[in-house]
């Protein structure tokens, strides 16, 4: 039941039945019961006065009545804005900040980057609020008791994947760098690269998305390059060629980098799951905003 100023607000219909009730027994103790121990009434005479009385009973009753109805309408009226005013500063003070942060998250995923800058970026919701990072973050304030469960279940089961993506990065960019030296080395007779040597190592290292995952617009920019420094020291353009493709395969086939690809490609689903539902959360704020009818 709604309340208003700390006092529970009835509902006005008890009212309006009780006002039929009392203008019907007004009625009859006129009409019937009165005439019984006054014979000397005449009927027209109880009439009017059962008349009068049912129209000040209902008079009386109804004056009440449209004053409860007043009151509950602008308790009900006031419970909506209080509502829209709580869905509104929660938006801002969860939903937007995850939204920012799960989109941040899917786009570094996608360009194989690394995520930490989005894990640990800060967000300023209010000034009544605390600083917060994210979804993590949340979770541990008190602000997680009022995330939207299916958002949660959402947002938890794509951070379980981030995480397992983020070490996966970590792996991969160890052993591209580690393998990459390798194969430069075995290629030129060199364990210091520079001049030419370094322009292909950093080749590969300097455009890992390309080793990553296939980009043939990439590759081709850095094809060139790589042939370009391959051919100023060997003076061969086909072995250039082939050498970038072979190096460029088996980097592609290390079982680090096979395995961010996966966690890559598992992770973006649930990112969008994520988004889509923070989208709905922030376009109807309303509908996962506690009901304050029914927990006061």
């Amino acid at each position: 039941m709604p309340r208003t100023g700390g006092k529970e607000l009835q509902s006005p219909y008890p009212w309006l039945l009780g006002l039929l009730v009392v203008a019907f027994v007004g009625f009859m103790t006129f009409s019937t019961i009165i005439p019984q121990f006054f014979p000397s009434w005449n009927k027209d005479a109880t009439s009017r006065v059962s008349a009068l009385f049912v129209a000040l009973t209902g008079l009386f009753v109804g004056t009440i009545v449209s004053m409860k109805i007043y009151d509950y309408v602008n308790a009900r009226n006031q419970i909506r804005q209080w509502r829209h005013e709580y869905a509104l500063r929660r938006v801002d003070g969860i939903y937007v900040p995850l939204w920012e942060q799960t989109r941040g998250l899917i786009k570094s995923m996608e360009h194989y980057d690394d995520v930490s800058s989005w894990r640990n970026r800060a967000y300023f919701p209010g000034s009544n609020e605390p600083k917060l990072t994210g979804f993590k973050e949340v979770m541990e304030s008190h602000l997680g008791i009022f995330l939207d469960s299916k958002a949660r279940q959402l947002l938890q089961s794509f951070h379980d994947s981030v995480d397992e993506y983020e070490k996966a990065h970590s792996l991969a960019w160890t052993e591209l760098q580690k393998s990459t030296t390798i194969e430069i080395s075995k290629l030129t007779g060199e364990t210091q690269f520079s001049g030419h040597s370094s322009e292909m190592f950093n080749v590969f290292i300097s455009n890992r998305i390309m080793v990553y995952d296939s980009n043939q617009e990439v590759e081709s920019y850095v094809r060139e390059s790589f042939v370009s420094a391959h051919s100023r020291i060997f003076h061969e353009h086909e072995k250039a060629l082939a050498d970038f493709n072979a190096i460029l395969n088996r980097l592609r086939n290390l079982e680090e980098i096979k395995k961010l690809r996966q966690k890559q490609k598992a992770g973006l689903p649930k990112g969008e799951a994520v988004l889509a539902r923070l989208k709905e959360i922030i376009e109807n704020p309303i509908s996962v905003v506690l009901d304050f009818e029914d927990r006061t």
